[in-house]
């Protein structure tokens, strides 16, 4: 029996951003022989189905947020990071993602960019 799709939902930096960061991505997954991946900030994941993105969409448009740190720890998907500001909307947007039937948490939410 085959398990029910799970997908993450993530949050991407605007185009600049994306640049700047996946530059700094590339040249650490080089140096450290890690993978390549796209800037994101990781939101929910949703196993069985797709939520009612709306009111989500609705909290995050026009999300600024500010980086606040570069930390880094001994877990795989955040071995090095930068920890962004815990703005109001995007936690109402987590809660709402958290809310929907199949939302999946494996940890509290920490609002953050990986970098390697």
């Amino acid at each position: 029996m085959s398990r029910p799709a799970r997908i993450y939902y993530w949050l991407v930096p605007c185009a600049e951003d994306a640049n700047r960061y996946s530059k700094v991505i590339s040249r650490l997954a080089a140096a450290q022989g890690a993978p390549v991946f796209t800037p994101h900030v990781s939101l929910a994941a949703i196993e069985g189905g797709q939520p009612g993105l709306a009111p989500c969409l609705e909290l995050l448009a026009g999300l600024e947020v500010e980086p606040l740190e570069i930390d880094m720890t001994d877990a795989f998907t955040m071995s090095l990071f930068v920890r962004i500001e815990r703005h109001p909307d995007l936690l109402n947007a987590r809660q709402y993602m958290q809310e929907q039937p199949g939302a999946i948490s494996s940890r509290d939410f920490d609002p953050h960019l990986s970098l390697c």
